[in-house]
């Protein structure tokens, strides 16, 4: 699955699991900026959510996570997934995304 069908869905999935317009939290590595740029503003039309996201390399984000901050959504490699798995940093339907191969 390409990274911009794998953005977008878990964009359309978070932003259904929410009852009316909420801010959204992300953050993500660097890497996936410019698809993001792209497809935040169609999702926040048709959602009425409003993303607010933080990019940064994954090891940065990843300490971040450690430190205690806290987001809606994180996107990261898979490798800084486990890690953050291991710590009890990241939800167990995180780990297991990554396991599935969607992360």
């Amino acid at each position: 699955m390409k990274p911009a069908t794998i953005a977008t869905a878990v964009l359309m999935l978070l932003g259904t699991a929410m009852a009316g317009a909420a801010d959204l939290t992300v953050m993500s590595s660097s890497g996936m900026s410019t698809m993001m740029k792209q497809l935040v503003p169609a999702f926040e039309r048709s959602s009425g959510h409003r993303v607010t996201i933080s990019y940064d390399t994954s090891n940065i984000v990843m300490g971040r996570i450690k430190g205690g901050e806290a987001a809606d959504l994180i996107i990261l490699t898979g490798p800084v997934i486990d890690e953050l798995a291991k710590q009890g940093k990241v939800t167990a339907q995180i780990a297991a995304l990554r396991a599935g191969g969607i992360v």
